[in-house]
């Protein structure tokens, strides 16, 4: 897996904190994000991993994305819209 790392001041989160804090499918929400990411509005988007840990203990790493604050703030109320059904995916 080719990952970056974004070193930078301003905050990040990831597209997985974002979708458990929804109780929303990852996997849905990052085709949603890899459409959305090709303007170049949309803000600073990188592939990273994100540790995931069994009821076991054993930790497995997904490839999710790692948005900035103007991705997050773009993202979230789309999100949200989402998943009450407000709007149907870009």
């Amino acid at each position: 897996m080719n990952l970056e790392v974004i070193q930078t001041d301003e905050p990040t989160m990831t597209l997985k904190e974002i979708t458990d804090l929804l109780n929303t499918r990852h996997n849905d929400a990052m085709d949603i994000v890899e459409k959305m990411s090709e303007n170049e509005d949309f803000g600073l988007v990188t592939k990273t991993s994100y540790p995931i840990t069994s009821g076991k203990g054993r930790v497995q790493h997904i490839e999710t994305y790692r948005l900035n604050k103007m991705s997050i703030l773009i993202i979230t109320p789309l999100a949200i819209k989402f998943i009450f059904g407000i709007m149907t995916p870009v």
